[in-house]
């Protein structure tokens, strides 16, 4: 469908793989010999969903 809003689509994407990567690490902290509180691990969440997001959006325009 032409009337999707990929902009809002990708930046929801990235929020909620943020706020899971966030929790995530949280968690970590509260797990014995686990040490929680990594930024590359973070960042990675939030550059694996951008991607994500972003090859769904060309995809389904090649698809269709």
């Amino acid at each position: 469908n032409e009337d999707v809003n990929w902009d809002r689509i990708i930046l929801l994407a990235i929020l909620a793989a943020g706020l899971t990567g966030i929790l995530d690490e949280w968690h970590q902290t509260k797990v014995p010999g686990r040490s929680g509180n990594d930024a590359a691990d973070l960042t990675a969440d939030l550059v694996g969903a951008a991607c994500g997001a972003i090859a769904l959006r060309y995809s389904r325009r090649w698809l269709s």
